[in-house]
């Protein structure tokens, strides 16, 4: 009876020990699972910060690349902005600085242009050239020789815009005005030519025959 409660005791000393074995095994899995998911979880922790440290890398860059580059589009836009009130600032001023034969039907050349600002008139040949697009507006003076008459025509674009005659034929040397507006796009010429008359030299001691004009509108 000793014997045989002896050997109980030993089955279940041993059935105890196989339990604990069995629970520290399951712990132990359990344990090395939870460490390899946590070592797994920091993996992709330190992955994903590491793309998000690319990412505000990339996008410090993009911010400077942007930074620059708005300051180089606004230093364009200055520049385009500088040129264009330049190159819009239209005005002219031309006279006969010495008597000139001018035929009829020839263009009337004044070979003095004390303001010029556009650089649109040429006094070589007594043409404007309009540097921009707008609404002009011209004014011309010519004179007749003592004893002649004299006709002349603003022509804008090949087309006439204004006619005067200078009549000094019975009386002492007489001048002419004419004031045109017109509407002129950027290249057109823009010229007096006479049309008809007698004589041909100006007096210059006395008068000039002058031309004139100015940008009134940007169209």
């Amino acid at each position: 009876m000793a014997r045989f409660k002896c050997l109980v005791s030993g089955s279940s000393q041993k059935t105890i020990e196989d339990e604990f074995d069995k629970k520290m095994q399951q712990l132990e899995s359990r344990f090395t699972a939870r460490v390899a998911a946590l070592e797994m979880s920091e993996g992709r922790l330190r992955a994903r910060l590491l793309e998000l440290e690319q990412e505000v890398t990339q996008l410090k860059a993009e911010r400077e690349d942007n930074i620059r580059s708005n300051a180089d589009s606004a230093d364009i836009i200055r520049r385009g902005l500088e040129k264009r009130i330049q190159s819009s600032e239209v005005a002219f001023h031309a006279y006969q600085s010495s008597a000139t034969c001018t035929r009829d039907q020839q263009v009337v050349i004044y070979n003095t242009a004390p303001v010029n600002i556009g650089k649109g008139f040429t006094v070589s040949d007594g043409i404007f050239d309009a540097p921009v697009t707008g609404l002009y507006m011209f004014s011309w003076t010519v004179f007749a020789e003592d004893g002649y008459w004299l006709e002349s025509e603003l022509v804008v674009n090949g087309h006439r815009q204004g006619y005067i005659a200078a009549d000094s034929s019975n009386t002492d040397i007489v001048p002419a005005t004419g004031v045109v507006i017109a509407h002129v796009n950027a290249g057109e010429h823009v010229f007096v030519r006479r049309t008809a008359g007698g004589g041909c030299y100006i007096p210059r001691d006395v008068v000039r025959n002058s031309f004139t004009g100015f940008i009134l509108l940007y169209l």
